[in-house]
């Protein structure tokens, strides 16, 4: 327990040297990568350092409290950092690969939107994303992975376990996924058969 204490504080000093103005490497070097990350992957200034930053420190502090020893917190944080723009960049993303499959559309974005409903009736989209949207966060997260994306199960496991949503990589996670992406995608087909019918 006392270990936890002491790792909270150590979370929460470096959390306030990132947000001071002071000039400490660290910290704006920290700054500084987010920032690079969001205008990389074209979030800036949809969403801001802090709020990354801010959304890491959760994260990270949940970890500790659930008992995980991190032996470098900023090198750990910047990591955490990183994924999480990474996922807001894939959740963008998830719904311009989507909507691009359901109108059978490949162009560039711009396009998207006036091809968005040729050929598919708008009703039976917005069913459709209903049903997406009313899976599990998880469920959603592996379907996404799987089918927009197009990476293997095996990398799926191990994008889960970079994420923090699995503790550890193993052969039986592979197939536990394989397993829930067949249910997830069972139920989105029964979803749709009920909006043909």
């Amino acid at each position: 327990m006392n270990e936890i204490r002491q790792q909270l504080e150590l979370l929460n000093e470096v959390i306030k040297r990132s947000l001071s103005l002071e000039e400490v490497k660290t910290s704006i070097n920290l700054i500084l990568f987010i920032r690079r990350s969001l205008n990389q992957a074209g979030l800036y200034p949809d969403w801001q350092e802090s709020e990354i930053l801010v959304e890491a420190y959760l994260r990270v502090r949940g970890q500790i409290n659930a008992g995980k020893a991190i032996h470098n917190l900023p090198a750990y944080l910047t990591r955490t950092s990183q994924l999480i723009v990474l996922e807001k960049y894939r959740h963008r993303q998830r719904h311009v690969k989507i909507a691009q499959k359901l109108s059978g559309n490949k162009s560039d974005d711009l396009a998207i939107e006036a091809s968005y409903t040729e050929g598919v009736n708008q009703t039976t989209i917005n069913l459709l994303w209903r049903s997406f949207e009313a899976l599990s966060e998880r469920d959603q997260r592996v379907i996404t992975l799987r089918i927009v994306k197009g990476y293997s199960w095996k990398e799926i496991a191990y994008i889960l376990v970079e994420l923090g949503i699995e503790p550890k990589y193993t052969p039986a996670l592979i197939m536990k996924l394989r397993k829930q992406g067949e249910r997830a995608l069972e139920k989105l087909r029964k979803a749709m058969l009920s909006v043909n019918n």
